[in-house]
């Protein structure tokens, strides 16, 4: 089943692709042989250069959602809250799915393989230790609130993003020099590349039909 998708989807829409793609870049070869002016200056209105970081600069700004604590610092509704749902999340988990340990009240319409009971076994497990955590930090909060403070904040510690966005916000034009000082021979290296690219996929495309 896969593998006739592959061959009857994945295949023929990466063959057109670069069919496509051949033929643009062979379209633009002959355009730098013909007349080098304008597809220069169509090459130059095309490559224009947007930046992000002012568009994205809102985004990047810290947010701060901590509800209201009590002068000691306690949040006791919060807290019992987070240890009620913790516990009773617990004892749903293991109640519920119990019948993965093999037990007969298993039910009927559950999947035989190997790779479900296992799958199902670890979500079982990774629900009981996210809702012990959750009780934990209930426990936190009703009797060490200060612990929790301390862990709160080496957890949400904030971090930019405007040094790596600067770092990439740069313009790199390393093939557009060159073939504006060029643009007879690189259209004729693009022009000939292509065209065996384009070929070569006609080929490909003749074999499968």
């Amino acid at each position: 089943m896969l593998f006739t998708f592959i061959d009857r989807i994945v295949v023929p829409a990466l063959i057109a692709i670069f069919l496509c793609g051949g033929v643009a870049s062979f379209v633009l070869g002959c355009a730098l042989v013909l007349n080098q002016g304008a597809t220069l200056r169509f090459m130059t209105r095309m490559n224009r250069w947007v930046s992000t970081q002012e568009t994205f600069a809102g985004l990047d700004k810290r947010i701060d959602l901590e509800p209201a604590a009590r002068p000691d610092g306690r949040r006791p509704i919060l807290g019992t809250l987070f240890v009620a749902a913790g516990l009773a999340g617990i004892a749903l988990v293991l109640w519920r799915l119990q019948f993965l340990s093999g037990s007969p009240a298993r039910p009927s319409g559950m999947p035989d393989g190997a790779v479900a009971i296992i799958g199902l076994e670890s979500l079982k497990w990774v629900l009981v230790v996210g809702f012990a955590f959750a009780a934990i930090v209930g426990l936190l909060m009703l009797a060490a609130p200060a612990r929790l403070t301390a862990l709160e904040q080496r957890l949400n510690q904030w971090h930019s993003t405007d040094p790596l966005v600067a770092a990439s916000e740069k313009v790199h034009t390393p093939l557009e020099p060159l073939v504006s000082a060029h643009p007879r021979a690189s259209g004729s290296i693009i022009a000939i590349a292509s065209l065996l690219v384009v070929l070569g996929m006609i080929s490909l495309l003749a074999k499968l039909h």
